[in-house]
C-alpha cells in the first residue's frame, strides 16, 4: 500500500508541475533535479569527511551524517519531484543535523522503551523486598521509644562475649 501512495504523490506532483510549465519542461525539470542531486552529493560527503578529519563531532555523528548523505544522494537521483527534492534537502548540512538528532533521539527512546518492556516481562519485576504484613495492618509504630527498647539498645551496645555463655576458642 505505501508504494501506491508514493506513486500517487509523485504522479500528482508531476501533473501539477506539467500543468504549470508543460509536460516537456516538467520532464526536463525532473532530470535537472536528478543531475543537481548527483552533483551535490559529492560536496556534502566531502564536508562530512572534513568535519570528521578535523575532529569536530563524534564517530556516531560522522556515521549518521554520511548515512544521511548517502540517503539524500539515493533519493535525489530517483526520478520524481518529491523524492528528488527530499534528497536535495537531506544533502544540506543543517537539515542533515536536524534529521540526525531527531533520529538519534527517536532511537534512544525506542531502546529505553524496549528495556522497560524487557524488565516488565522479566522475573526481576516480580521480585519484592516485602515479606508480607503483620497483623491487620492497623498497628502504628510510635516515634517515641518504649523504655524496654532503650534497655535493649543499651545492653546490645555494652554486650560482651561472656554475656552469651561459654566462649568458643
Amino acid at each position: 500500500m505505501p508504494i501506491l501512495v508514493y506513486f500517487l504523490i509523485e504522479a500528482l506532483a508531476f501533473w501539477g508541475v506539467s500543468r504549470l510549465v508543460g509536460v516537456g519542461w516538467a520532464l526536463v525539470g525532473i532530470f535537472a533535479l536528478m543531475l543537481i542531486g548527483a552533483l551535490a552529493a559529492s560536496p556534502a560527503l566531502r564536508s562530512e569527511l572534513e568535519r570528521a578529519s578535523s575532529g569536530n563531532g563524534t564517530v556516531g555523528q560522522f556515521a549518521g551524517g554520511t548515512a544521511l548523505v548517502a540517503a539524500g544522494w539515493a533519493l535525489a537521483i530517483i526520478p520524481g519531484y518529491v523524492t528528488s527534492l527530499t534528497g536535495l534537502i537531506l544533502l544540506l548540512r543543517p537539515t542533515r543535523e536536524l534529521v540526525r538528532k531527531s533520529m538519534a533521539n527517536s532511537l534512544r527512546k525506542r531502546v529505553e522503551d524496549f528495556g522497560v518492556q524487557v524488565y516488565d516481562a522479566s522475573p526481576m519485576k516480580r521480585r519484592s523486598t516485602s515479606y508480607g504484613t503483620f497483623g491487620d495492618g492497623s498497628t502504628v509504630i510510635d516515634a517515641e521509644p518504649d523504655p524496654s527498647d532503650v534497655d535493649i539498645e543499651n545492653w546490645s551496645r555494652d554486650a560482651r562475649p561472656e554475656d552469651f555463655g561459654e566462649s568458643h576458642k
